[in-house]
């Protein structure tokens, strides 16, 4: 997983302790972390159940990472789209994973930065955030095919937050909660592969609390927007290549037309 720095004086190698496998994709198996043991590089380590403090200093990344929302694959590329290693160049095929993994998804990365920099491939996993789901050899009833189906949800974390809390888009033109879903069906020794992509409106917005509810409020202008909207928008393009837009507001909802009115502006303007 990598090593955690609690502050200058204690650091924590971090291993997956307990996984589940839930099966294969392309023949190469997927893991769920169940559990992590934290070492610390300390011959006696600040805490202990004596110490007289209730939880270790790694308590909250332990119980985050610790979700049964964290996969991983000691094989298979897990960050990319069975599309995008598909239209992998040659030159990058025998790079190692981490290498060519997308970053948007590689949520230990930071964990590993120690690695990355003295290049310690072996122990450099990258792991995702969303969910996981594989039936395997499913038999049809009309045709008696064997089917393989997969569902893969990669959680964006390069603008992660809780719902009301984390909205619209940054500088960098990522949006807040972005997920990538694939769909993976094998039938007859051909595989399928689908995406879909889901986000927050990528216009500088807001929720506040009122009396009434929470209230939409947009940060800035649809000037001051428009390069992150392009940003977001040329990194979509890069990545998927053909990208439908498809709008899920309500535009009757005053609160929501507010959003749908912006995006719609800017988005004629590109």
């Amino acid at each position: 997983m990598g090593i955690l720095t609690i502050d200058a004086t204690e650091s924590f190698l971090v291993l997956v302790g307990e996984r589940e496998k839930l099966g294969k994709i392309e023949k190469k198996p997927i893991y769920r972390i169940e559990a992590l043991n934290f070492l610390s590089f300390k011959p006696n380590s600040t805490w202990s159940p004596s110490s007289g403090k209730e939880y270790p200093p790694y308590y909250s990344v332990e119980k985050f990472l610790s979700s049964e929302l964290f996969y991983y694959s000691l094989s298979y590329p897990i960050t990319l789209s069975l599309q995008r290693q598909v239209t992998m160049e040659d030159t990058l095929r025998n790079k190692p994973a981490w290498k060519v993994a997308d970053r948007r998804f590689f949520w230990n990365y930071y964990l590993l930065r120690h690695f990355i920099k003295k290049r310690l491939a072996d122990w450099i996993i990258p792991i995702i955030r969303g969910f996981v789901g594989i039936l395997s050899d499913y038999k049809l009833p009309e045709t008696g095919d064997s089917v393989s189906l997969s569902v893969i949800s990669r959680i964006s974390c390069m603008r992660a937050g809780t719902r009301y809390n984390s909205r619209g888009i940054n500088d960098d033109g990522n949006v807040a909660n972005f997920v990538e879903s694939e769909q993976i069906l094998t039938i007859k020794k051909h595989t399928f592969s689908f995406l879909l992509t889901r986000g927050s409106v990528p216009v500088f917005w807001q929720q506040r609390f009122a009396q009434t509810g929470f209230r939409v409020e947009t940060t800035r202008t649809r000037e001051a927007t428009f390069p992150s909207f392009k940003k977001h928008f040329d990194e979509m393009l890069k990545n998927y290549k053909r990208v439908h837009i498809v709008n899920l507001l309500a535009a009757k909802q005053k609160k929501e037309w507010l959003l749908c009115d912006n995006f719609q502006n800017i988005y004629d303007i590109i």
